[in-house]
């Protein structure tokens, strides 16, 4: 196996970032329905199924990416300027969608029905159908990504993906001056650390180890040239494996989580780098697809899913439940490819262009990077 050389874009990490946002839409979907007996949503994730209803798993596979990403976007820049276009990058990559996602969800929540339990849908969703924040709370909530008062209940991730995307510059600082080991180190005490299970400090192992995986990409490389086909997949396998456990143990809001789901996420991103068979089918067409219009598909199928909810008249059984699902599926992926078009990109043509008004402003040529995958947020 040939060692390849760094690359400005790795196709194969769309694909992966798709199938994680595909990841959330379906873990939500399947929570919104009620699921008959007290241990009936037990045996669920405690079959092959937890693989993809995973969707704490895939944020936490969301941040490994950014890190990776990211660290590429930062390590090219040479000048304080290139520090500034890369926030201004960032904010108009995350903020704008995310305050349309808002807004559309809002508006979406009066026309929420509010059923009786015995209808079918899961108590958590009818609790998720009650909230709608008023007016001045709404305009306060789009300064800043977060969860909009539980309206948009997953919106605490992408406060996350901000806040660390402010701090990757001086990591990348620290793990070039000294080690990235340091920031492991770190981020391994925040995980013992008192922090609430969101709080966005304990997320900071996910970003680490990307950083590490793209500051030892070399070594990593060798790793994966050296190992036979059938050794690559089965360490693959193993992570995927790792990744899944929390989830199948039900165990997913568990502190020690964190670490299995970063690691698992490592090797995940590290094969869609490294090993050819993987990061071919996660190029292909369809899946890398899935990746240019994730960052939508995660903003907007919490609002598509609950408004699809009024559909849910009584308990569904296996496959009325299976249908309700791939109508959720469908449709937010119709909405994203629109919002993709008419939102995200014109957004990061705005940035890009701000970002060029700055260059010449001070005299220099724009480092313009926004067809690098660091552009795209995962949401």
């Amino acid at each position: 196996m040939q060692i390849k050389t760094r690359p400005d874009r790795v196709v194969a990490l769309d694909g992966l970032r798709g199938l994680a946002a595909l990841v959330v839409v379906l873990g939500h979907s399947t929570g919104a329905i009620e699921i008959p007996g007290v241990y009936g949503r037990v045996q669920l994730l405690h079959s092959p199924l937890a693989v993809v209803l995973n969707p704490i798993g895939a944020v936490h596979l969301f941040f490994v990416l950014s890190g990776y990403c990211l660290a590429g976007s930062v390590r090219r820049g040479q000048h304080w300027l290139d520090v500034v276009q890369f926030y201004v990058r960032r904010v108009f990559r995350i903020h704008p969608p995310f305050m349309v996602a808002v807004v559309l969800t809002w508006i979406l929540s009066f026309s929420y029905v509010i059923p009786a339990q015995e209808q079918g849908v899961s108590l958590e969703y009818i609790k998720h159908l009650r909230v709608h924040v008023s007016p001045a709370n709404l305009l306060s909530a789009l300064r800043f990504p977060g969860t909009v008062g539980g309206q948009l209940p997953h919106g605490y991730t992408l406060m996350v993906e901000m806040i660390f995307s402010f701090l990757l510059p001086l990591m990348m600082w620290v793990s070039r001056r000294s080690h990235w080991s340091l920031l492991l180190l770190f981020s391994l005490w925040t995980i013992w650390s008192p922090y609430p299970i969101h709080a966005w400090q304990r997320y900071a192992l996910d970003f680490t180890l990307g950083i590490g995986l793209y500051q030892e990409h070399d070594r990593v490389a060798r790793l994966f040239a050296r190992l036979p086909t059938p050794g690559a997949l089965a360490l693959l396998a193993a992570g995927l494996a790792v990744f899944t456990y929390p989830t199948y143990a039900i165990q997913m809001f568990a502190w020690w989580a964190i670490i299995p789901f970063a690691l698992g996420g490592s090797v995940l991103v590290a094969g869609a780098i490294h090993l050819n068979r993987f990061a071919a089918i996660l190029a292909a067409r369809p899946v890398a697809a899935l990746g240019r219009t994730s960052y939508s598909s995660y903003l907007l199928h919490f609002g598509v899913l609950c408004w699809l909810t009024r559909l849910i008249p009584h308990q569904l059984g296996v496959w009325e439940g299976a249908g309700f699902i791939a109508l959720v599926v469908t449709c937010t992926l119709l909405i994203s490819a629109g919002s993709y078009r008419w939102i995200e990109r014109p957004s990061i043509r705005l940035g890009n262009k701000l970002c060029a008004w700055l260059a010449r402003s001070f005299g220099q040529r724009a480092r313009l990077s926004h067809r690098f995958i660091d552009d795209r947020a995962p949401e």
